[in-house]
């Protein structure tokens, strides 16, 4: 099942029966806020992809991977990236 992004900020009937017990634990402004995140994940590990894995299955909608080492992904990002 594919839940769209609505134009509005809020989330669609879809998210709402997805999300269901986040939006019970914590609101629907926390789980809006969750779904706008963005995640930077820099030296995927083992570990590292199983946080990820969590991140987006509480909501987190856009996250980029970068399988570089810290210092080298890092002096290599632009700025305005970060």
């Amino acid at each position: 099942m594919s839940a769209s992004i609505p134009s509005n900020g809020k989330a669609s009937h879809d998210e709402s029966d997805v999300y269901d017990r986040q939006i019970r634990l914590w609101g629907a402004e926390a789980q809006n806020k969750i779904r706008d995140t963005k995640v930077l994940y820099v030296h995927m590990s083992g570990v590292s992809s199983e946080i990820l894995k969590n991140l987006v299955l509480a909501g987190v909608r856009a996250a980029i991977c970068d399988g570089r080492s810290y210092p080298d992904a890092m002096s290599e990002t632009p700025s305005s990236f970060l």
